[in-house]
């Protein structure tokens, strides 16, 4: 039985075309606590506390009796408050919520422009379930609408009611807009690919929510890499000037740190009477992979090198950052990894026509 460990040979990829962003629970906070678990069960546990410490103290007292009517006016206490305050709370609770599905309606209606406003009046929810579910509401509706990719001008014009009726903080708006961005993105980028229709669309969702360049920087470098890859892909290949002398009439496209790694058994072991073999990838040569117009090089001591014209496939794994070579004649791919292995594979099968 065959067994493989990750022994760290290859590069980790020193970028990932996904990156994270708050969810809409983290933007809206915590919500306002309408205190149901501590109407429903607070009382009865901070009466049975209570209740305890009567006992105890006066267990050791030599008037036990003196403390009778404290108990009885705990009880009384207890039994007149809890049902109250539990009615009460529910209440409450049921109003906000009754608010935010009645806001959600009014802003998907074609009066919106009226029919908010009105709600926003005649609401009997408190200020705070109001501003807590007009923030739920306005992500809901935000996410809701960019999740075609597309943001027509009715769906902004009434981002913007709500914004000004609620008067919803301008940090918060700033930072469900990223995240409404942010959605769009990761969908678009979770097969580390981008095509120019994708390019486009986080473009336009990008200037229709007019979210600022630097709240997304790390996403709009991953969208350019992905372009950049994508253009690769097409035949346009970098040139470089290579950080060594290369053959007559041969263009470096691609270089940068690099290993040569083989798959071996690093441990054999038996259990149970079944003999186990463990592999991983261990390193056969490192320094620096080229890759040209005319060839895959690794310069380490020596050179190692594969004729673009040997090469039958490139797969590239993007968790391990390794590149998997099919060269025509070998029985095993050859494997070479490098941190920004999905570029060095791009080059590699656009140079080599594949």
């Amino acid at each position: 039985m065959s067994l493989q460990v990750d022994t760290g040979a290859t590069f980790a990829p020193t970028q990932s075309p996904v990156s994270r962003r708050d969810s809409g629970s983290e933007l809206l906070g915590a919500r306002p606590n309408h205190r149901i678990a501590a109407a429903i069960l607070g009382i009865p546990a901070a009466t049975l506390c209570v209740l305890t410490t009567l006992a105890v103290v006066g267990a050791e007292s030599p008037n036990a009796r003196a403390y009778e009517p404290l108990v009885l006016v705990v009880l009384a206490t207890a039994g007149i408050a809890w049902p109250g305050l539990t009615v009460r709370q529910i209440r409450r609770a049921l109003r906000g919520r009754a608010f935010g599905r009645s806001l959600s309606l009014a802003l998907r209606s074609e009066q919106a422009a009226d029919d908010v406003p009105r709600l926003c009046a005649d609401t009997r929810a408190t200020a705070a379930d109001v501003t807590c579910h007009a923030r739920a509401v306005y992500l809901d509706y935000l996410l809701e609408a960019v999740s075609d990719r597309k943001l027509a001008g009715t769906e902004i014009s009434r981002l913007s009611l709500l914004e000004e009726t609620f008067a919803l903080p301008p940090e918060f708006v700033r930072a469900a807009r990223v995240s409404g961005f942010g959605a769009v993105y990761l969908a678009t980028v979770s097969d580390h690919a981008l095509d120019a229709e994708e390019e486009a669309a986080l473009s336009h969702i990008r200037e229709c929510l007019e979210i600022p360049d630097s709240d997304i920087a790390e996403e709009l470098e991953t969208v350019a890499r992905l372009a950049e890859i994508r253009g690769i892909r097409e035949g346009k290949l970098p040139v470089l000037q290579p950080r060594t002398k290369l053959q007559r009439d041969e263009l470096c496209h691609f270089q940068g740190p690099g290993r040569l790694v083989k798959l071996k058994v690093v441990r054999r072991f038996q259990e149970e009477g079944r003999k186990h073999k463990v592999e991983g990838l261990t390193i056969e040569k490192e320094d620096t992979l080229f890759v040209t117009s005319k060839r895959l090089l690794l310069l380490h001591d020596g050179t190692s090198s594969i004729s673009l014209d040997k090469i039958l496939d490139v797969e590239v794994d993007l968790d391990r950052g390794l590149l998997s070579i099919v060269k025509d004649g070998a029985q095993r791919p050859v494997l070479f990894t490098t941190p920004d292995v999905q570029r060095a594979g791009a080059v590699l099968a656009a140079a080599a026509q594949l």
